[in-house]
């Protein structure tokens, strides 16, 4: 068994990796939101937190909302550089919250990441935790020490406002972090361990109900919102086309691009099959708290 906490006994790194989405700070406030668990899971100790954004600033101010330390806030650039420096560690977690695709997430490919966090001299067990849409080009062989556990597999990964939150947060990332202070539904499985094996089903089975519940909004009236959109979509287009005398073309435009992607990311939540997935089990149930 690892002990993925930072204890007096027992040392660990926590390495969080986001990236601003266009000019909003989204997925810079689920990592924080990740530390501020973890922090309070380590008795107010965040000495081994280390961060890597696109923009420093920007997440020291989210950082400093939580009271959370900005001492190892680093460009992505040097995440390589910065991974180098360290050894003797035993267990190393890494949370990611960017955009994806087939290149990786956060400008990081795949094996970038899983080669820093393996050439990390003295570490036994490593766990990294993607919440990106198509975390699925992570998905290896089981041939490393390092359990690597996607939000989502070849779908986008849902990102919603809700009760609980302030922003639009990563649904599954936020369910994980909340594990770790749910002191009485930790031993999800039973097995008399709470390990990052019970996280992962935590986080799952509420993502997964989290789904269905929007779905199912969203289902009630269905033919009634997209029809009206689409209708918005070609009165906008029309008014393109022949505008009206004092009519700004260019704002028309806007108006159209944003009605149009804000109707494709219902229609993208809709339609979405977001399937969690896990890399090794047998890592993760060797990762306690």
């Amino acid at each position: 068994m690892v002990q993925i906490l930072q204890t007096s006994a027992q040392s660990s790194v926590w390495v969080f990796i986001a990236e601003m989405d266009r000019d909003l700070p989204r997925f810079l406030f689920d990592i924080q939101n990740f530390a501020e668990k973890l922090k309070a899971k380590q008795s107010g100790n965040d000495s081994n937190f280390y961060f890597f954004v696109d923009n420093v600033e920007q997440l020291k101010s989210v950082l400093a909302l939580k009271n959370i330390s900005t001492d190892k806030v680093y460009e992505i650039s040097q995440f390589k550089t910065e991974m180098g420096k360290l050894s003797g560690i035993p267990f190393l977690g890494c949370v990611v919250s960017s955009h994806g695709n087939i290149d990786g997430a956060a400008t990081l490919n795949p094996n970038k990441i899983l080669s820093c966090i393996n050439n990390i001299p003295g570490l036994t067990d490593g766990l990294l935790l993607l919440g990106q849409c198509f975390a699925g080009v992570f998905n290896t062989p089981t041939t490393s020490k390092i359990c690597v556990i996607g939000a989502s597999n070849f779908c986008e990964s849902l990102s919603a406002e809700f009760s609980e939150v302030s922003w639009c947060a990563n649904i599954f990332l936020y369910f994980f972090s909340r594990w770790f202070i749910e002191n009485n539904n930790q031993d999800v499985d039973g097995d008399g361990n709470c390990s990052i094996l019970d996280a992962y089903k935590y986080a799952s089975f509420h993502t997964s109900l989290l789904l269905q519940n929007v779905k199912a909004q969203f289902s009630k009236n269905f033919h009634i919102w997209c029809t009206d959109e689409v209708k918005k979509l070609q009165d906008i287009s029309n008014q393109i086309i022949a505008p009206k005398e004092g009519q700004n073309i260019v704002e028309l435009q806007a108006v159209y691009k944003s009605t149009q992607l804000e109707l494709d990311r219902n229609l993208s939540l809709y339609h979405n099959n977001q399937e969690p997935w896990i890399s090794d089990m047998n890592v993760a149930m060797r990762l306690i708290i």
